[in-house]
Order: structure tokens, then C-alpha cells, then sequence
């Protein structure tokens, strides 16, 4: 059982704090259970008072006797932490990373060790508990381990297994994916306002028909292109717009923009330092 277990999350930014919220409100470990770390230190005391966990500032003083240890920090800092837990690790200790473009082996590697690594990419929504995560495990980490992650990430929203070669790809349309959402509300509000309506009515309308469009794919089996076209009338305002997106091309735009994020999810996994950069370049 989880709960029988301690984990610690190194980096309580706005995700670390989302999976220490999510594992405690669905109970998969108590609070005298979760430790988290977080070199910041007013940011540390606030975490430790919301949420009556115990908070340290150095990870490597505690890590050895953690059976979990998320990894919530950014991707350039990542080398540097690995280095300060490299003595501190043990084997049965699972590592889950959420940096994005860290590969499993660059951590294996830089542990030293055969300890078990989870590769996970969860996105914002998480912070509601209404996210999605792309997981993969590391040559170390059997299935009980990815199991276990598993339900450790579904406290903040649903689990996606798939290979690592997909992550980059994971990253680049779910990882980032809200801030495309978010971009294109943000122009919907701006048109609306263009042709005459109050801010405050703008976001309503957009914010509601991004929500209910949501839910509607979510409910039914029908694809995105059915459900277009149930509103898309022939001749109808519907119609009007969606043939100005096909003269600019949006699918084209939208499918340049995931390409270019995955490519830098690719660069960060070569960043200075990585021992497999060149194994796969």
C-alpha cells in the first residue's frame, strides 16, 4: 500500500504543490508521510503550513529514506540536483521525473545507480486535479513501479502510459497543450471585443464554449470533425469562419507549432552534460 510508504517532492513550485494537494486528498499517503523539499525557503514554510507536511530546503538529508522521490524541478537545474542526490539515493527508492525532455537514462546515469526511473509529463490542469499525464518508465523500473506512479498520478488527473520515444511528442501536445488553449481563447476574447462586445462578456462566451465543447467530446464517441459539422450549417455563420481558418491554413499552423515544441523538448534532452547526447545525435 501506498500509504505504508514516504515520499518526497524535491520543488514545490505550482506542480509540486498540485501533486502534494492531490496525493493527500486522495489519501494515498498521510501527511507525516510527505516531505517536501523546496530551496526557497519562504516557499517551503508556506507549503509545511497548508498542508501539515515536514519541509527541508537540502534533499539529499533525507532522500535515503524516502521510497518515492518526485523530481519537480526545471529541466536546466536537473544536473545539479542529480549530482547532490547521487550518494544519497538507494535502489529501492523509485525516482519520478516531471522535467520536461529529461530522459530516464540521462538520471540513471547521473545516479550511478540501477534505481528505478519514471518519466512523467503532466500539464497545468493538474493544479484542479484535471490534468493528463504521459508516463513512461526507465530500463530499471518494472511494471509494480509504474503501477504505483500510476495511481500516484491519478490523484491530479488521468495516466497516459506510452513509450519514451512519445514523450517529446507528449510534451509538445499535452505538456503545453493548455497554453494553446489559452491562446486561442485569449484571441476569441479579443475578436469578440473587436465586434462590440464588453470584455467581461467576451471571456464568458469564450471561456463557456471552450468548456462545452470539452465536455461534449468527452461524452459522446463522435470525433471533433462530427461535431463540427453538426453546427457548421451549409451557407451559415458557422461556415463563414471556419472557411477563413481553412484559407489560413490552421491545421497547418497548429501541426508547425506541436512540431517546433517537440523539437525542443528533443533540445532540452540534449542539454549540456548529458552523457547520451551523442548516442542520439
Amino acid at each position: 500500500m501506498l500509504d505504508e510508504k514516504s515520499i518526497c517532492v524535491i520543488g514545490c513550485g505550482n506542480m509540486g504543490e498540485a501533486l502534494i494537494g492531490g496525493m493527500l486528498t486522495a489519501k494515498l499517503f498521510t501527511a507525516d508521510r510527505i516531505i517536501g523539499i523546496d530551496t526557497d525557503r519562504k516557499r517551503a514554510q508556506y507549503i509545511k503550513e497548508k498542508y501539515g507536511i515536514n519541509t527541508y530546503r537540502e534533499p539529499e538529508k533525507v532522500v535515503g529514506k524516502m521510497q518515492y522521490v518526485i523530481l519537480s524541478v526545471k529541466p536546466m537545474d536537473m544536473e545539479v540536483l542529480l549530482l547532490k542526490l547521487k550518494d544519497a539515493v538507494k535502489e529501492d527508492c523509485v525516482i519520478i521525473s516531471i522535467a520536461a525532455g529529461i530522459r530516464t537514462d540521462f538520471i540513471e546515469k547521473k545516479i550511478g545507480i540501477r534505481v528505478p526511473v519514471i518519466r512523467v509529463m503532466p500539464n497545468t490542469p493538474a493544479l484542479l486535479c484535471l490534468g493528463i499525464s504521459g508516463l513512461c518508465r526507465g530500463k530499471h523500473a518494472d511494471e509494480i513501479d509504474e503501477r504505483n506512479v500510476i495511481e500516484i498520478m491519478s490523484s491530479v488527473g488521468e495516466v497516459v502510459s506510452v513509450e519514451e520515444a512519445d514523450m517529446d511528442a507528449v510534451t509538445a501536445l499535452s505538456g503545453s497543450g493548455p497554453a494553446y488553449m489559452f491562446y486561442f481563447i485569449e484571441a476569441l476574447i479579443a475578436a469578440g471585443v473587436e465586434e462590440g462586445l464588453s470584455m467581461e462578456a467576451a471571456r464568458e462566451f469564450a471561456v463557456r464554449n471552450m468548456t462545452g465543447a470539452a465536455y461534449m467530446l468527452m461524452e459522446t464517441d463522435e470525433s471533433p470533425g462530427a461535431l463540427r459539422k453538426k453546427v457548421t450549417s451549409p451557407g451559415g455563420t458557422t461556415e463563414a469562419a471556419i472557411k477563413v481558418f481553412d484559407e489560413m491554413n490552421l491545421k497547418d499552423i497548429v501541426a508547425k507549432a506541436v512540431r517546433n515544441a517537440r523539437k525542443k523538448s528533443i533540445e532540452l534532452s540534449k542539454g549540456p552534460g548529458d552523457p547520451a547526447k551523442k548516442d542520439r545525435e
